[in-house]
């Protein structure tokens, strides 16, 4: 739903406003059914109902399974504007994905790195629910702490930018990271 939401702003179409608003309904039904039945909990309005504004970095964030030289030549590039953002994932040093712990971040792809420049601010800005919240990132050791905000099950989408709230697609940095917040899934990552 983070990406459908997204998605949906991008929309000039009324036709692709229409195929947006009926996708994003058969995904809201599949949200509800795992709400209900996988996660045994409410399944009104709370934290998996993530907002997340730029779909193309979450489309972006997909390249990684696509296979060099499987798409036909013509095909433009995907996703189209592609921003090429540097890949992140959790350290192993991680050991929780809670309000208050200390989440450091690799940065995935030795040929795509983010470049800090000295003596800026930058920013991890955290997505949860209808939230967006931006907390210091330290650029010395790539590391954040997890707002106390952030509820207990849901998804958090994490962008680093170089101004609070990444106000547009142009400020984020690195990202996104996506986090599902959920017992069963943090079990078989750690």
């Amino acid at each position: 739903m983070a990406f459908l939401t997204g998605l949906a702003l991008q929309a000039k179409l009324t036709l692709s406003k229409s195929a947006l608003v009926a996708i994003a309904a058969t995904e809201s039904r599949h949200n509800t059914w795992s709400l209900i039945d996988v996660f045994k909990s409410s399944p009104f309005a709370g934290p998996t109902d993530t907002v997340f504004p730029y779909a193309n970095e979450i489309l972006d964030f997909t390249n990684v399974w696509v296979i060099n030289g499987s798409c036909p030549a013509e095909n433009p590039v995907f996703p189209s504007p592609r921003q090429n953002l540097p890949s992140m994932s959790p350290s192993l040093s991680t050991k929780s994905i809670a309000p208050g712990s200390v989440l450091t971040l690799n940065f995935t792809q030795p040929h795509n790195q983010p470049h800090f420049a000295p003596g800026t601010d930058y920013y991890a800005v955290f997505f949860h629910g209808v939230y967006n919240i931006s907390v210091p990132f330290d650029t010395t050791n790539n590391s954040t702490v997890i707002p106390s905000e952030i509820e207990a099950l849901g998804i958090i989408i994490v962008v680093i930018a170089d101004k609070e709230g990444a106000p547009t697609k142009e400020n984020v940095l690195a990202g996104p990271l996506i986090l599902p917040e959920s017992p069963a899934v943090l079990a078989s990552i750690y």
